[in-house]
């Protein structure tokens, strides 16, 4: 098999984006407190999904606004089992929400993954 490193492709086209981190949440005095929110600037490579990678998600989330991201840095995501909150990147002037990552090891150590266009309020 054939490995191509691409991440150096991901570092070259990616670009700068806002993505916001909420530390996990955590109880005092037994009430359950938000954990803080702390913000950074990432480079990302970010597009649309197109209209076939929707077609393989469930049929519940074809009708979102979802987007494809590449990235150098790994982030977190909604599907981690360390109960960390998903982050939130800031794109086309909507918040999305990360709701999947994959590792790439054999193409160059690079991040794929997808964010749902979070609802307002």
């Amino acid at each position: 098999m054939i490995s191509i490193d691409l991440s150096n492709t991901v570092r070259r086209f990616a670009k700068d984006y806002t993505v916001r981190t909420r530390a996990a949440a955590s109880f005092v005095n037994g009430e359950l407190v938000p954990g803080a929110e702390t913000s950074r600037t990432t480079k990302l490579l970010i597009y649309p999904m197109t209209g076939r990678e929707l077609m393989r998600l469930p049929e519940n989330e074809r009708q979102q606004s979802k987007v494809t991201i590449f990235s150098a840095e790994t982030f977190h995501s909604g599907d981690r089992s360390d109960q960390v909150p998903a982050e939130i990147i800031e794109y086309g002037g909507d918040d999305y929400e990360i709701d999947k990552r994959e590792a790439w090891t054999d193409q160059g150590k690079y991040w794929q993954g997808s964010a749902t266009l979070k609802g307002r309020g």
